[in-house]
């Protein structure tokens, strides 16, 4: 897809891959609204639904980057960390993702990214809520894309090293950091290689 003059809805755009996203995206000629924690709540279900309905213009690219990691033994888990990591990392993705296609938000043949991470497939220890949740949202994508493919909506994901961010400050001694991390700005450019490229 050629980017230039699409407008592009992305989640966690206040600071991370999801601002330096945004920002590549905007140089790169797109209409980016951001939708981070200062515009909704994404563990509301009500203020997702407002914001959806509030939106002026139809949406060509939906990228679902908002993220919520802490780590943790199993048997100590918060069962509140639990479940707001379940909100953020899937539940909201699913329900922007429902209300722009049940609300008529999505512009005629719209890109759905969902930003997940290598994690799931290197399995690290004591951070089970985090794996879980981003495991269920590969299922969701591959889910997803079957059930929209008829209406010409491409639902996909991109799959992330570890990004040298905030939320890598919650890590422990148990998953050392690896020695060679990304950048905020090369995971963007990741990002916009893989739209460009559908």
């Amino acid at each position: 897809m050629k980017l230039k003059g699409k407008r592009v809805l992305i989640t966690g755009a206040t600071r991370g891959i999801g601002k330096a996203t945004a920002e590549l995206l905007t140089k790169k000629g797109c209409e980016v609204i951001s939708f981070g924690s200062l515009t909704c709540d994404l563990t509301s279900p009500q203020q997702i639904a407002d914001f959806v309905i509030s939106l002026k213009s139809k949406i060509d690219v939906l990228i679902n980057n908002a993220g919520y990691f802490f780590t943790s033994p199993f048997v100590d888990s918060d069962l509140l960390e639990w479940d707001h990591t379940f909100r953020i990392n899937v539940r909201a993705p699913f329900l922007l993702i429902r209300d722009l296609y049940g609300l008529e938000r999505f512009a005629s043949q719209p890109i759905i990214l969902n930003i997940n991470s290598w994690d799931i497939v290197k399995h690290p220890v004591q951070q089970i809520a985090y794996n879980c949740s981003k495991a269920a949202l590969q299922e969701l994508t591959i889910c997803l894309a079957k059930e929209l493919f008829m209406e010409k909506i491409l639902v996909t994901q991109i799959m992330l090293p570890t990004t040298r961010t905030d939320m890598l400050k919650t890590l422990n001694k148990v998953n050392p950091l690896p020695k060679k991390m990304l950048t905020t700005n090369q995971a963007a450019r990741l990002i916009w290689k893989k739209l460009e490229g559908i």
